[in-house]
């Protein structure tokens, strides 16, 4: 079953992959143990930054470290056409904000149980805008999530749309036997919250997210991304994925966060277990809000 793997292993170590391996434990488990070292990232990265994700009291910090560009005009003529549930068909935004890192927070969550699970360099990095993970499971469940949080007052009341440059790749493996399933799934997020100058008056106005891919085995089935043993890549937020304009007052600060997020399960037995393994690295490069 493993021959395949076996004739292109020395091909595939050599792509980059940041972190460390996956655990031995994990290698252990497996039954398809060359697939999932050679899916472990190799390279260890910096230590990261990481910061709490709660408001606090801090005050708003406005930030425009970036000019217009070919790139960012891409970015900003991408209406969305739907807000509030209703059709609507914007006009080109009357004023836009610009702003990159160094961002004014991070955040980042994960969660692991089962037999044999890990998650390796979750990252969120607000000096940079670099997100990513690394998750695999032999017989056990991952989820994790990252994300950067920048902020904005808009200048009247109307309303907004938030955009991002944001360009990531990704790669999974899902591998099952003897009926034992595999899944996973990967995908990207924008949260928004305000609230009143003083700090009262605290609000969620909008939580967009959608998922980049999903996939499951059972049985015998093996399933990778399609460039397997290549990552896929791509832009996060654009095509079809643009968040929804909503309304802004100009008496309240908003605190917006760009977050990726992604979860995998592989069952097990008596018999051995499926195995669900994937990575994915994305870049806010900067982001624009846009008022009508």
């Amino acid at each position: 079953m493993f021959d395949t793997v076996t004739r292109r292993q020395d091909e595939v170590r050599a792509r980059t992959l940041v972190g460390p391996r996956v655990t031995e434990a994990l290698l252990r488990k497996s039954f398809a143990r060359e697939e999932l070292e050679r899916l472990s990232p190799r390279n260890p990265s910096p230590p990261r930054e990481q910061l709490d994700a709660l408001l606090g009291d801090e005050r708003f910090k406005p930030r425009a470290t970036f000019t217009d560009s070919p790139t960012a005009r891409a970015v900003i003529t991408r209406p969305y056409q739907v807000m509030d549930g209703h059709a609507f068909i914007p006009k080109p935004d009357r004023h836009l904000h610009v702003l990159g890192p160094p961002y004014t927070d991070v955040w980042m969550s994960q969660r692991v149980s089962g037999e044999v699970a890990t998650i390796q360099n979750l990252t969120a990095n607000r000096q940079t805008g670099n997100l990513g993970y690394f998750m695999g499971s032999a017989d056990g469940a991952t989820s994790a999530g990252a994300g950067v949080w920048t902020e904005f007052v808009p200048t009247r009341d109307t309303q907004a749309q938030t955009r991002a440059y944001a360009p990531f790749n990704y790669q999974y493996d899902l591998r099952s036997q003897y009926g034992y399933t595999a899944h996973g799934h990967g995908g990207f997020g924008i949260l928004v919250l305000s609230w009143n100058r003083d700090g009262t008056g605290r609000a969620k106005d909008l939580d967009h997210r959608y998922r980049t891919w999903a996939d499951g085995t059972g049985w015998w089935d093996h399933h990778t991304n399609p460039s397997d043993p290549s990552p896929d890549d791509d832009n996060a937020y654009l095509y079809g994925h643009e968040a929804p304009y909503f309304n802004v007052r100009a008496d309240r600060i908003y605190r917006v966060c760009f977050w990726a997020f992604g979860s995998g399960d592989s069952g097990g037995g008596y018999f051995g277990n499926a195995v669900s393994v994937s990575v994915l690295n994305a870049a806010i490069r900067f982001v624009v809000i846009g008022e009508q």
